[in-house]
């Protein structure tokens, strides 16, 4: 009985299409004020531009040291840029930032209508506090500042929970005391005496405002094979941006001329320690030559000497040569095992390549592990597994050390061996020579030791005073010339189009929650039962809309449902039509007055019986006073048919029998073979008989009626039956408990077209 619903039953296109058209003014006040809001949003919304810079990252050496040899070699620029990208962004950088530009003050311009306005630089008033505060305060405080013409001030401040405290004075500096500490606020060379003022101050810690700064900054590399560091800020104020974006960059680069710097510095220490140690060495060795000369008065060497002393020359050349080379591992290696220099650059270099490699690949490691603890801890997985890669390779270069020494004293050892046979040709020479070029020996070897050392010292210095940053700054911060987002045009357009689309969307979503049907045609969406018409509202209110004479369209649609009955009505024994409804308030009773009345005036003798006996209303409707009725007759075998009909009217030609008092016993009353002989005299006596009779969803006194009527009209109301009503009544058809049903749709709203454009009666 009941329709299945195809996709088109979900959304009715052309319905909507006719709402939208009688709706018309909805849309033209949505898009009016919708458009008149975007308008003012685009008023009192300042824009917010991009800024942005770009730094290179150096990878290359360009300290400009290359050129005095391997040493420069552990202060070369070979940091990693995803490595950089994160130090850029540390936490530690933006705190400072906000140090620097005192950012941990926002001074907010308090105007009507103005979003997003806040003062950067030109302020007329500032707050001021120990510098302690700004690093401990765990909360932000807001400073209200109220200056009057007179130059009274009043200062209140508070903080998220609570109003901390309000001081009012006579004019700046006024000091503020809460329990986070003492603040001042003062006016600054901005200030304009005279006249009224009101703004707003945030005050935050360093640590709140650096958290605000990596949420607002975007930074990233601008291409996966360059080198380029791209950072941008989106901001309203540009100088703003521009130099908190220009600070970062300084700050970076600060940071990393410092951290050479200080490496530089301990290299310079452990040289000067080592140049204090050998010039006393080297002192003592002069002073040991001076006092052998004098002592064995010797002066010079002889020319018989000659001969012998330049053959060993050459030996004694390469024995100091070798002993210096001995001498440097033997430092090196007192260095590594030195517990205070774990993980300090090795300052030192060795002739031998395989093992000054090592050393090279040991600095490396040191600087990488430096250049990790500036963004991590101690107890940092990556530093520890750093640490462990350094412990393992310095044992290495020990062991390899330990090697090589034991190679260079081989070495040593043998040209000591050489010069020991070339002395040992020396007959003529006296004893005391040969000790004094031993003496002399010694002291070469210190200092030429002390020599490399005082070279080595001064190109550390160089480095120092020569550090570059690893950043270059390719742009310094810029603002692109056009804001961000949306032209104004563009704003406007799409206010322009949500204002049209909103009262789509809302007609759209209450049909959604929709549970009631609004016309005929949605109700054959859910029923295959016949609608005999639809019954309009009569804008006049009066009960009784059919008259005689009368054009109204109400009238002209109960004469249209009058047509129609006779259609079904195809028996001259169909004479019995019976009035129901699901729930009470879908106008039964009205439709079976007009209809009772429309049939009177195509010349048929009517009745209309009130069998709604458990809440009549029928005579009250009508106005009629009738001395008996339904009730009364079946309850009492002595009244007639005459003595309960009463005329409905002088205008309006039909009788009435009205329901009467309530009984006791109304479903058991209208069971009775009385109910049967009633209708049956009904017959005889009239051509059409309508019972006004009770809701089927309500009581079941209907379904008892049933029995005999000839036709049963349904009546339902647009905008007040439930779609559950409506299966309610395919249920009841289905089940058979009502005869010959059919539809009626009251309550719809009048169109043009009913009755051929008759309007509504006058009076």
């Amino acid at each position: 009985m009941e329709k299945q619903l195809n996709s088109s039953d979900f959304f009715d296109v052309r319905g909507m299409l006719n709402k939208c058209i009688s709706k018309w003014y909805w849309f033209a006040i949505s898009a009016f004020v919708c458009v008149a809001l975007m308008f003012l949003y685009t008023k009192v919304k300042k824009p917010v531009y991009q800024v942005l810079a770009d730094v290179l990252i150096s990878t290359d050496d360009s300290s400009g040291l290359g050129s005095l040899g391997d040493f420069s070699q552990l202060f070369g620029n070979s940091g990693y840029v995803q490595d950089e990208l994160y130090v850029i962004t540390a936490h530690s950088v933006n705190r400072e930032v906000a140090r620097q530009l005192n950012l941990h003050k926002t001074h907010v311009n308090k105007k009507m209508l103005v979003l997003n306005d806040f003062r950067y630089d030109d302020f007329p008033v500032d707050v001021f506090s120990e510098e302690n505060i700004a690093d401990t305060l765990r909360t932000s405080l807001l400073f209200t500042v109220k200056v009057n013409e007179k130059g009274k001030v009043n200062v209140s401040v508070e903080d998220a929970k609570n109003d901390l405290a309000e001081v009012k004075a006579d004019g700046f500096p006024v000091t503020v005391e809460t329990k986070y500490g003492k603040f001042v606020v003062d006016k600054t060379k901005d200030f304009e005496p005279g006249k009224d003022l009101k703004t707003k101050i945030i005050f935050m810690s360093y640590d709140a405002q650096a958290e605000n700064l990596a949420k607002m900054l975007d930074i990233y590399i601008a291409d996966r094979k360059s080198n380029v560091i791209k950072l941008a800020i989106e901001t309203p104020n540009i100088e703003y941006g521009k130099d908190v974006l220009n600070e970062i960059i300084q700050i970076y680069n600060q940071r990393g001329v410092d951290e050479r710097a200080q490496k530089a510095r301990q290299t310079l220490d452990f040289i000067d320690q080592r140049l204090e140690m050998l010039s006393t060495d080297l002192a003592d060795s002069e002073t040991d030559v001076e006092k052998y000369k004098k002592e064995k008065g010797i002066i010079d060497v002889g020319a018989e000497a000659a001969y012998q002393t330049s053959k060993r020359s050459t030996a004694e050349s390469k024995l100091v040569s070798a002993e210096t080379q001995l001498d440097i591992l033997k430092m090196t290696k007192e260095f590594l095992i030195n517990p205070s220099n774990k993980f300090d650059i090795i300052p030192t270099t060795v002739t031998n390549e395989a093992l000054q490699e090592v050393i090279s690949n040991y600095n490396e490691m040191i600087m990488s592990r430096m250049t990790l603890l500036n963004t991590a801890k101690e107890t940092n997985i990556s530093v520890q597994r750093l640490n462990q890669n350094i412990d393992i390779m310095r044992r290495n270069i020990i062991e390899s050390l330990d090697r090589s020494i034991a190679q260079q004293q081989l070495i040593v050892n043998d040209l000591s061996r050489q010069l020991g046979g070339a002395q040992g040709k020396l007959a003529g020479v006296p004893t005391q020579e040969k000790q004094y070029r031993t003496l002399v020996r010694q002291q070469n070897v210190k200092e030429q030791l002390y020599l490399y050392l005082l070279q080595r010292r001064e190109e550390t210095a160089i480095l120092i005073a020569n550090s570059t940053p690893k950043a270059i700054i390719v742009d310094e911060a810029y603002a692109l010339q056009k804001p961000l987002g949306m032209t104004r045009m563009m704003r406007l357009l799409l206010a322009f189009i949500f204002g049209l689309m909103l009262p789509l969307a809302y007609m759209w979503i209450a049909d959604l929650l929709r549970d009631k049907f609004r016309n005929q045609e949605e109700l054959r969406r859910k029923t295959t039962l016949p609608i005999l018409g639809e019954i309009s509202i009569d804008r006049r209110g009066e009960t009784i809309a059919v008259r005689e004479g009368g054009s109204s369209t109400t009238a002209e649609l109960f004469r249209l449902l009058r047509s129609q009955l006779q259609f079904i009505m195809k028996s001259t024994d169909d004479k019995v039509i019976m009035v129901t409804s699901t729930i009470p308030g879908e106008g039964k009773s009205f439709i079976a007055i007009n209809l009772a009345a429309s049939m009177s005036l195509a010349k048929k003798r009517v009745v209309l019986v009130g069998m709604d006996i458990r809440k009549p209303r029928l005579a009250e409707y009508l106005g009629i006073s009738p001395k008996k009725g339904l009730t009364e007759y079946l309850s009492d075998n002595s009244l007639t048919l005459k003595d309960i009909i009463t005329p409905a009217g002088d205008r309006i030609k039909f009788d009435v029998i009205s329901a009467g008092p309530v009984p006791p016993n109304p479903a058991e009353l209208l069971m009775t073979e009385r109910v049967d002989n009633l209708i049956e005299q009904l017959r005889k006596e009239y051509d059409i008989v309508i019972i006004d009779s009770a809701p089927v969803g309500v009581i079941s006194d209907s379904f008892s009626i049933s029995r005999v009527v000839d036709v049963t009209l349904y009546v339902t109301r647009a905008n007040y039956t439930k779609f559950s009503d409506v299966r309610y009544i395919n249920e009841v058809v289905e089940s058979k408990r009502l005869k010959n049903v059919s539809l009626v749709v009251n309550g719809t709203n009048a169109r043009q077209g009913y009755g051929y454009g008759y309007g509504e009666d006058k009076k």
